[in-house]
């Protein structure tokens, strides 16, 4: 450990692990449970995921999962799905080794890895002081069951005529002044080696040296040796190994060695790692006897950047093993040093941690309740899980045992005489084993008196509230229900449909031709059922324009009437329904009277519903029909909002954006019941809209019942007989209630001014008095003073707050709804 530098406990640290609120937990076996902890600074956050274990459960076991062949790599989740089976449940699993590209053999451990003593990789250690592998360091479980987590120092030497020569590793390529003992597997079959060393072909061992482990000493007998400058890459013998060293140095060392002669090759460890049921190597080292010790330089940025962390680590006591996935680089988790890695283990009791393999490779996997396989917990700073090499896995291998946790779906609300299936979503043992059990397994009963169950069926009975219990020998569940009236008491309407979609509508007709499309124009809101219609052709019997619905809609409880509001084209059709009842019948119900559509741009109509129907009804069809030859037109009517009403006594808001202008809402609809004032296509009054001087006319002239047709020509510059509103600006003028400019045009899209509308008022309805109240913005000798102070003598208007009227300013449609309102009453 010469030159390297230790962080103490001692060492100032700000923790960045606090304000911790654990947001996920749930036990995966007797003894190990699942927990996402999330810690909150005003700097940082961070996302912790945490598996565990307490230590000598005989049934919750800590393994290693490795990749086979050695050289492969896979995901967490796929290696450790591949290894999940009944009897042997993978319930928690995390990434380990760091890996390397090993030329032709692929990728491998960087670390030694090795499964009940025997070595699977025997990994490589650096010199390089910034490198986390630079002294051997493993996690594994000791020959008593008990972890161990500390330096590791392997050893693997080459034996010959009394002399030891060190080996370096196994199985991967030969550098320079190294030697490498080569084994026969799967993936590799020769040494790989170039001419710049010296190869020994060793037979006649005396074990596999493909089952060396630690401890064992392999002795053998040469049967071929190459030296410097001839041929490597030999072929590794069945059963037999192969020994290379590269470099002058070792080849006069293996000057004397010659074909026949025995050798050995042994491996070793501390006593501690003899007989592991496996190791891991990694590093660097985290905590060491309950203190910060970090194995690298801590000046290197793998200490000191924030990364995404996967670490190992246990308490003094050898009760607790916990494995932790620090996600990283984004806002939900920013990843920490590993200094403060180090601190934060030593807070939740850490004795001895090591770091594990990071950054993009760190992911974890559990079991979540209801689970077969393990799922991915973190999200991992790749977007998506890594492929990596071997992990380290939390396994269940608790048999099968009783019932204990029974998880059932929940239940709806219900009507009374309505039915619904209650599903198990799933059960799990004492063990927290996944059960395979059916619904139709349990126990079911009913709590509460508001219904009863068939099998698995809740059928309401009584309305009120209950408990729905199943059960199956001591495990129980239990999930509220509610038996309720079918519209909850002071419910005025509910909607139908809006028609913002017209999947479920199609069309009908009867001596006409329909087209059905949308309208986002003509809408009150979203958008509205468009309905083209034609009644020329229909040779004069009686025509109609239905639509229908595909699926008819379920009318909830009893609703007095079915309301539905129309942009009417004022053609004086007969705007009908047809609903179904309980029975199955089909029944005919009226919007308005025969001949009764007559109003123009949207109004609201309700058709009432005889009380002995059979209900519950389904709503089937809307449509409007003409008997009378006459009227057969053709048109465009648009439908929104249809709805059932539940309270006799409930009011349709005639606009959708009054609230803009509450102080004037008595009034708008006052004049709107009148027909002195309509709103949009759109459904909005638009309260605070500026109004011009032609809707300004447009009221006065409907309020005084004022003639717009066969009118004089009020002789305005810009006003013809072709012009929108020719006839009521004509009307007004005739009484001298609106005049022109003085160039000579009337400008009916102008904007009205407040001081224009106190002088439009007084004129038109001839009235007369005063009074000493002023306005401070309204002087005498003002053009307009006089009616000003008129219009406040009769009440008509009171000006703002502050003692202003602000002439010059436009005034809104709400302004002049309420003007004129006053003047009417």
């Amino acid at each position: 450990m010469a030159g390297q530098t230790f962080l103490g406990a001692g060492h100032t640290y700000a923790s960045e692990f606090i304000n911790g609120k654990t947001v996920k937990e749930f036990k995966l076996s007797k003894a190990a449970t699942f927990k996402e902890i999330t810690y909150s600074t005003s700097t940082v956050n961070q996302d912790i995921f945490m598996v565990e274990t307490k230590i000598g459960d005989p049934n919750t076991q800590i393994k290693v999962g490795v990749p086979n062949p050695i050289s492969s790599l896979m995901t967490v989740s796929k290696r450790a799905k591949l290894d999940n089976r009944a009897g042997h449940y993978v319930v928690g699993a995390v990434n380990a080794s760091f890996f390397r590209s090993n030329d032709k053999y692929g990728y491998a451990p960087t670390g030694v890895l090795s499964q009940d003593n025997k070595i699977v990789n025997y990994g490589v250690v650096t010199a390089d002081s910034t490198s986390p592998m630079n002294i051997a360091v493993g996690f594994g479980i000791g020959a008593n069951g008990e972890p161990i987590i500390d330096y590791t120092r392997p050893s693997l030497s080459f034996g010959f005529n009394g002399k030891t020569l060190p080996l370096y590793s196994m199985n991967s390529v030969r550098e320079g002044n190294t030697g490498i003992l080569y084994t026969k597997n799967n993936k590799l079959t020769t040494s790989g080696t170039n001419e710049w060393g010296t190869e020994i072909v060793i037979t006649n061992t005396s074990k596999d040296p493909a089952q060396i482990g630690f401890g064992d000493t392999i002795t053998g007998t040469v049967s071929e040796i190459t030296r410097m400058t001839q041929p490597g890459d030999r072929t590794i013998p069945a059963g037999g190994m192969i020994v290379s060293f590269a470099g002058k140095d070792y080849a006069d060392q293996l000057a004397g060695l010659k074909k026949g002669d025995t050798v050995s090759v042994s491996a070793d460890i501390e006593a501690k790692w003899k007989d592991a049921k496996f190791i891991v190597g990694s590093g660097p080292l985290l905590v060491r006897n309950g203190k910060v010790e970090i194995s690298m330089s801590a000046n290197d940025y793998l200490v000191k950047d924030r990364a995404p962390r996967t670490v190992v680590a246990y308490d003094a006591d050898y009760k607790k093993l916990f494995f932790i996935v620090n996600d990283g680089r984004s806002k939900a988790s920013s990843g920490s040093s590993l200094t403060a890695m180090a601190n934060y283990l030593i807070l939740l009791g850490a004795d001895y941690a090591m770091n594990l393999d990071g950054g993009g490779s760190s992911a974890m996997v559990a079991r979540p309740y209801g689970a077969y396989e393990p799922v991915l917990m973190n999200t991992p700073s790749d977007g998506v899980e890594r492929a990596v090499s071997s992990i380290l896995e939390v396994v269940n291998t608790a048999p099968t045992g009783a019932a204990a946790i029974l998880v059932l779906g929940s239940a709806p609300t219900l009507e009374v005489g309505m039915k619904a299936a209650i599903p198990l979503k799933y059960a799990l043992d004492e063990n927290y084993n996944p059960m395979s059990l059916s619904a139709s397994q349990l126990t079911w009963t009913v709590e509460g008196g508001v219904g009863v169950m068939e099998g698995n069926t809740f059928v309401a009975k009584t309305e009120g509230k209950g408990t729905i219990v199943a059960s199956m020998g001591g495990a129980v569940a239990r999930i509220p229900v509610t038996v309720a009236n079918s519209v909850p008491a002071g419910t005025k309407y509910l909607a139908l449909d809006h028609f913002n979609s017209l999947s479920n509508w199609g069309t009908q007709t009867a001596r006409s031709t329909v087209a059905l499309s949308s309208s986002s124009y003509f809408a009150r809101e979203g958008s509205s059922a468009k309905v083209d219609y034609d009644f020329t052709n229909s040779g004069g019997g009686t025509a109609a324009a239905y639509i229908e619905a595909n699926q008819s809609i379920p009318v909830n409880g009893k609703p007095v009437a079915i309301g539905v509001w129309t942009y009417n084209d004022g053609s004086g059709h007969w705007l009908r329904g047809e609903v179904i009842d309980a029975n199955g019948q089909t029944q005919k119900i009226d919007f308005t009277e025969p001949g009764g559509m007559t109003w123009k741009s949207w109004g609201y109509s309700e058709a009432k519903l005889d009380s002995n129907l059979a209900f519950p009804i389904k709503f089937k069809q809307l449509y409007f029909a003409e008997t009378d030859a006459a009227k057969h037109n053709k048109g465009t009517i648009y439908f929104e909002n249809l709805q059932a009403v539940y309270d006799a006594a409930y009011v349709e808001p005639a606009f959708t954006d009054l609230e803009k202008a509450p102080w004037a809402k008595s009034s708008i609809l006052q004049l709107t019941s009148q027909s002195i004032i309509s709103g949009y296509p759109n459904g909005q009054f638009g309260p605070n809209d500026n109004i011009t001087r032609l809707q300004a006319a447009t009221m006065i002239s409907k309020q005084m019942k004022l003639a717009t047709s066969n009118v004089k020509d009020p002789g305005f510059a810009d006003v013809t007989p072709n012009t929108y509103g020719y006839g009521t600006i004509a009307a007004v003028a005739s009484i001298g209630a609106m005049g022109g400019f003085t160039d000579g045009t009337f400008r009916p899209d102008a904007t009205l001014s407040r001081g224009e509308m106190a002088s439009i008022i007084e004129r038109a309805y001839d009235l007369e008095g005063t009074t000493t109240k002023s306005f401070s913005d309204v002087k005498p000798g003002y053009w307009a003073y006089n009616s000003i102070q008129t219009i406040l003598a009769n009440g008509i208007t009171g000006g703002y707050t502050d003692g202003t009227f602000r002439p010059n300013s436009p005034i809104t449609r709400a302004e002049f709804s309420s003007m004129l309102d006053r003047y009417i009453n």
